[in-house]
């Protein structure tokens, strides 16, 4: 594959006489013309006077052409900065309204709710949200999206215009995701896809979060080998950037497809390179994911003691700095703990707390998994009539939920074995492995 950029072995071959400086300047020049669509209009420009003309013209100022890249590139910088600061105002009067009434403010504004710092903006505070409050995260994704749509492209430049308008979309697809429309995060993926495939992305930090966020909606679809690859480029692309961060996320989402897979070993691999790859007090919030990941792993093992000691590690290191979300994973998983433990009562508490907490938070996913918790407790001690209750509830809740017909069939075969009174612990391990839904913390990133 050709040089994209102006590497290292490219000028060399240039100083070591393999290719020619006039080489080297047109091809300077074609990356200047990628980036710059005021660079692109003259030079367009230019080719349509010299096919006009019998003479050649003027040859190309190339020292002029860098002088022009460099002042729009400052100007822009300049823009950018006082849009950030614009983008927070407008941020601060959108979210003082109802959701409702935020598509009538963007579209009925001239200069504001258009820039990329506004769609930037929105899309931030949509990513402090969406572990906590998923449903009000995808209110903001959506404004964001709409604000992307309405940039300006010849006054910030395709480059930028196109990334925002493939970013947000990207998001929204995670927000509808993490709130179990699987369907609708499915359908925005083809043309994020067609517009990438007509305006490629030239950073890799953006190219290895879209593939990071396409993996989870893969791995929630229960299609692991797509997941897999996808992961593998987001690591590979942010290995080459030294993203330290960024590598332990995708790691962390390895284990759970390994998981998934029922592979525990890969699991607890994926899981111990990730915490080698931060540093707990810079990502403190992340090494705390890693930790209760592994006491989930182990809880799967039926190593109950072990992951006890993580959940008490993770106690004693105090607040993650994840939010509500990470306190109701680590009261579910507390629950698990319990009544692989024997502690029966405790665990009933912790899980019926938790179950509730996901229902409240309209997780669907999350309450159902839970629920198959609860009901091997209840099954154990005999009470047939509230698991079928609580089979039942579970019905319901996913009445209008796009699932994975895996899971469809899971659900079903709870719910006609738990009201026929049928429900065996066999079956119901049955149903636990066909649901399989991921026991896993929402990083922060997605």
């Amino acid at each position: 594959m050709p040089d994209r950029h102006l590497t290292l072995s490219r000028l060399l071959r240039v100083y070591e006489g393999e290719e020619s400086p006039r080489e080297l300047a047109e091809f300077a020049l074609n990356h200047l013309r990628a980036i710059c669509s005021e660079c692109d209009e003259g030079y367009a420009a230019y080719a349509r006077a010299k096919a006009h003309r019998r003479r050649p013209p003027r040859a190309v100022d190339f020292g002029a052409a860098l002088d022009k890249a460099a002042q729009e590139s400052a100007a822009q910088r300049a823009r950018l900065a006082h849009d950030e600061k614009r983008a927070r105002r407008e941020v601060t009067d959108l979210l003082a309204l109802p959701a409702d009434q935020w598509p009538q403010k963007i579209d009925k504004a001239r200069a504001r709710y258009s820039t990329p710092a506004a769609a930037s903006a929105l899309l931030a505070e949509s990513r402090r949200e969406l572990r906590d409050r998923p449903a009000f995260a995808l209110e903001l994704l959506t404004a964001a999206r709409r604000v992307a749509e309405r940039i300006e492209p010849g006054h910030y430049g395709p480059s930028l215009t196109h990334e925002m308008r493939v970013r947000t979309a990207a998001h929204q697809a995670n927000g509808l995701r993490v709130l179990g429309e699987l369907r609708g995060a499915d359908a925005l993926w083809p043309p994020i896809h067609a517009h990438l495939a007509e305006h490629p992305l030239d950073d890799a930090a953006i190219r290895a979060e879209l593939a990071s966020l396409e993996a989870s909606l893969r791995q929630d679809q229960r299609r692991l080998d797509e997941a897999e690859a996808l992961l593998l480029r987001a690591e590979a692309l942010y290995r080459k950037l030294e993203d330290r961060q960024g590598v332990a996320k995708v790691l962390v989402k390895r284990s759970t497809v390994s998981s998934l897979a029922g592979n525990f070993d890969a699991t607890l691999e994926a899981l111990a390179e990730a915490g080698a790859w931060l540093d707990s007090e810079v990502n403190s919030g992340l090494a705390w994911t890693v930790l209760h990941n592994r006491a989930i792993c182990l809880c799967d093992l039926e190593r109950f003691e072990e992951a006890e000691r993580c959940l008490l590690r993770n106690q004693a290191q105090g607040d993650s700095g994840l939010g509500v979300a990470a306190e109701v994973s680590h009261t579910w998983l507390a629950g698990r703990i319990a009544a692989g433990l024997g502690k029966t009562q405790e665990a009933r508490e912790l899980l019926g707390r938790t179950r509730n907490e996901y229902l409240r938070r309209r997780l669907p996913f999350r309450a159902a998994t839970v629920s198959l918790d609860l009901a091997a407790l209840l099954l154990a001690a005999g009470e047939t009539f509230e698991v079928k209750r609580l089979a039942q509830q579970t019905a319901r809740t996913f009445e209008r939920q796009s699932v994975h017909p895996q899971v469809a069939r899971a659900l079903d075969l709870f719910q006609s074995a738990a009201t026929a009174e049928e429900l065996t612990t066999e079956l119901l391990a049955e149903v636990r492995l066909r649901f399989a839904i991921p026991r896993r913390l929402l990083l922060p990133a997605d």
